[in-house]
């Protein structure tokens, strides 16, 4: 069942999901993959579920998907960290880097498209892998995630273009609490265009900051004081 926690959570596992890495959108957003699957179904059994974490006839909450804490494939309760989360009603925007793909890549026919946030959100970003559970581990939770350059085969970066998406979509950023920044490269990117964020190491495996076993604890406490005080401006 759902639980009430400030926002509602989610509490299905992976496995449970009748549609899970087919064709169900509730285990697409568990994957931070939602924002670009907003038109496929749910499975019964999620359409359930998310039934009763948004009161169909209360007109404020009805259809508000984003305000569910998908949590980290916890349940049926929440871990502590998805269960602060939900608790601290804080929308949280992760911004890193690129995604880095061997195969074909796409890339949109205008340029001026990679400066639209609202396709950046679609294209996501930290969907899956070590990265992404990296974070998960030390506590970090999010509602959206975003990278500043477009997918590349070759993972180089271009400091300038990335400068350039930065300032576009540093006002749809300011609209969050709280705006997490992967790593120092990110951070420089958006000098001087952020009202308050927190800077994070990246949390790819060859950053050897989380060698330190002492670090998902020092993460954890610093995104908890982000999500009590969103006014922060720290890094990790």
């Amino acid at each position: 069942m759902s639980v009430r926690l400030g926002r509602p959570f989610f509490p299905l596992k992976p496995s449970e999901c009748e549609g899970y890495g087919t064709t169900c959108a509730a285990l697409a957003c568990v994957h931070g993959a939602y924002h670009s699957v907003r038109g496929m179904p749910l499975c019964p059994t999620c359409y359930a579920l998310v039934k009763m974490a948004l009161d169909p006839h209360d007109k404020n909450d009805a259809g508000r998907w984003d305000q569910i804490v998908f949590g980290c494939g916890c349940g049926p309760d929440p871990c502590p960290d998805c269960a602060f989360f939900a608790r601290a009603e804080r929308r949280v925007v992760m911004v890193g880097e690129r995604l880095n793909l061997s195969g074909c890549v796409w890339r949109p026919s205008d340029p001026a498209m990679e400066l639209d946030f609202r396709l950046l959100r679609r294209l996501g970003a930290l969907r899956w892998g070590p990265s992404r559970d990296r974070l998960l581990a030390a506590g970090v939770r999010w509602d959206a995630a975003v990278n500043l350059l477009m997918p590349d085969a070759v993972g180089k970066w271009e400091a300038g273009r990335a400068s350039e998406v930065a300032e576009a979509i540093a006002p749809e950023l300011n609209r969050y609490d709280v705006v997490i920044l992967l790593g120092a490269r990110v951070e420089d990117a958006f000098r001087g265009r952020l009202r308050r964020w927190l800077r994070l190491p990246h949390p790819n495996g060859r950053n050897r900051e989380w060698n330190n076993p002492d670090l998902p604890h020092h993460v954890r406490r610093l995104f908890r004081m982000a999500c009590t005080h969103s006014n922060m401006e720290e890094r990790a």
